[in-house]
């Protein structure tokens, strides 16, 4: 830019857009700010072939330059918060949780990492916490201390009052002392109820007893500030020989370790204080790939392994009458929602209860609302020494049954927080969608459904039929097993299925009809792909799934047939596509 500026007379904003245009690599941006500088150099005494080597540079570092630049940029600060990791690693942790201090599934990450480093972050203290994220070195082992305003319903407001008193007369040495030097009317209600519960005044009295007497807190609080308003003297001052007491009530009932631990994430989005899974993240963290707050970037029908604590069982039958369940897990970050398929749920159910710490392998299912995973394998064993990044580590299972179907998950009715349909704003027909390729035109191939040569719409021959179960795997040269028992992944090669819709004119009730059929399918796990030949007037249009499988069996050739009937699906090899 201040080449541009100084031998072709650019303005900052003209050479501004010539910055674009080489970074963009624009090249009818580039072509005319090529005769815009050539023109402006040799007005300025350049010659024209100088002019234009420059500009070649320019174009020839657009190539390469900005990814190197960046590069560099990315090495260095790698390297520099490399190296203040591995020497300062308090301080680096307590600075990077405080940049991320508004984005708790960062702030939970960061709080595993330290786990696993041996550091220990302690909860928000009335007495020891700042604003944000500070190290605390009492001489000991430093540790990092959540500040206040890190607790919802907390704000800077009221931590500024609580710091300055403390600034002022020390640490707080008991309830009556902190609602004499603190204005508990400006701290509030609420915000003194949410540091009470993440356990910021534990060093002042136990938390029910804290809870049950609030309002006696403030009120003490606001009469001892009133009459110093005024003037007026305690008949408890100094010098009276009274001594004043502020007495707790009764707690109605004790508080569980596990509604505690409900508060921390309720309010702070982490797990702070002990949890179940703490003295086995160093093993976790060699095997884990997400934790619940990662799930969300990993891509659909990706391969990952989680770990927590069984909190939620709900045993369901499919329509079928087979077995399956859905299981709550909750790891150091939050909760991850499991769905077991009868085939997996006849290995753990015997096993599976509330309590448990388990670790599971299987598939991420991002189609459907919050991420899913499904599940293909859960033990209890943690010591697997495996690396996190290698989703192929076996885990040690009892033995298989023998084979059965895996595809019974079709449900008469939704589960609470499971979906198995399609969102309308996800219709297979909407061209937008980035995971379907969608081609519109005449010539699109699709599926021989006739019995020779292709035919004109509304003229189509019939086409060899699968007639029922017992003939999966025929047409197209499928190497699938010709009979009525069940045929898995594991036993035969990969397939893919055709589908055959005919426009029925009315658009919407076409998007809902692939909507339902894409539910359909992708309800059934398996790694069978699967495509939609879309007939409309005199063109075709081919819907790919790329990012989507199903598991071709005989329920779901039933459910199929149900929907478009036996002459619309045809079978193929997918490995011969």
């Amino acid at each position: 830019m201040y080449t541009a500026m100084n031998l072709a007379n650019y303005s900052a904003s003209e050479a501004d857009f010539l910055r674009k245009a080489v970074a963009k690599k624009k090249a009818q941006a580039l072509y005319e700010q090529r005769k815009k500088f050539v023109g402006g150099a040799v007005e300025n005494g350049i010659d024209t072939a100088v002019a234009d080597e420059i500009f070649n540079n320019w174009e020839a570092f657009a190539r390469y330059g900005f990814p190197k630049g960046h590069a560099a940029d990315y090495a260095v600060i790698c390297v520099e918060t490399a190296y203040l990791k591995a020497h300062y690693p308090v301080e680096y942790m307590t600075a990077l949780m405080s940049v991320f201090k508004s984005d708790t599934d960062k702030v939970a990450l960061y709080i595993a990492d330290c786990r696993r480093l041996g550091i220990e972050v302690l909860p928000p203290n009335i007495n020891s916490s700042g604003f944000d994220f500070e190290v605390e070195d009492d001489g000991g082992k430093p540790a990092i201390r959540y500040g206040m305003t890190a607790v919802k319903n907390v704000g800077e407001g009221p931590v500024h009052i609580i710091i300055e008193a403390r600034d002022q007369g020390g640490t707080f040495s008991n309830l009556l002392d902190l609602a004499q030097r603190v204005d508990l009317r400006q701290v509030g209600k609420r915000a003194l109820e949410s540091l009470i519960r993440v356990g910021a005044l534990d060093n002042l009295g136990p938390r029910p007893a804290l809870l049950e007497s609030v309002d006696r807190i403030i009120s003490v609080s606001s009469n001892h500030f009133k009459a110093k308003e005024v003037g007026q003297l305690s008949m408890f001052g100094a010098g009276s020989g009274i001594e004043e007491r502020l007495d707790l009530a009764p707690a109605v009932e004790e508080i569980s370790d596990r509604t505690q631990l409900q508060w921390e994430r309720e309010l702070l989005g982490v797990y702070v204080s002990d949890h179940p899974l703490t003295p086995y993240m160093e093993d976790l963290t060699r095997v884990v790939t997400h934790f619940s707050g990662q799930l969300d970037e990993a891509v659909h029908q990706q391969a990952v392994c989680v770990a927590g604590e069984i909190t939620v069982v709900r045993p369901y039958m499919t329509r079928s009458g087979k077995p399956m369940g859905f299981i709550t897990l909750e790891d150091l970050q939050g909760t991850v929602e499991l769905v077991v398929f009868p085939r997996t749920w006849q290995m753990v159910s015997p096993w599976v209860e509330e309590g448990k710490i388990v670790l599971v392998r299987g598939k991420v299912d991002q189609e459907r609302g919050n991420p899913k995973v499904l599940v293909d394998e859960m033990t209890t064993e943690l010591s697997i020494t495996q690396s996190a990044d290698m989703p192929g580590k076996e885990f040690p299972l009892p033995p298989p049954p023998p084979p059965q179907d895996n595809c019974e998950v079709l449900i008469d009715e939704k589960p609470e927080g499971v979906e198995f349909q399609t969102p309308g704003d996800n219709d297979p027909l909407t061209e937008s969608r980035d995971n379907h390729l969608y081609t519109a035109g005449t010539n699109v191939p699709g599926p021989d459904f006739s019995t020779g040569h292709e035919k004109q719409r509304g003229t189509l021959g019939k086409p060899e039929e699968l007639t029922g179960p017992e003939d999966i795997g025929k047409g197209n040269g499928s190497q699938a097993a010709a009979s009525g028992d069940a045929v898995t992944d594991s036993y035969r090669p990969a397939q893919r299925i055709k589908i055959r819709l005919e426009s029925t004119g009315d658009k919407k009730m076409d998007a809902n009809r692939a909507g339902e059929l894409h539910g359909l399918l992708t309800s059934f796990p398996g790694n069978d792909k699967f495509v939609f030949y879309v007939y409309e007037d005199s063109r075709k249009y081919l819907l790919e799934f790329p990012n989507s499988t199903t598991g071709f069996c005989p329920e779901l050739h039933r459910e199929l047939v149900n929907l478009v009937g036996t002459a619309n699906i045809q079978l193929e090899d997918y490995n011969t596509v």
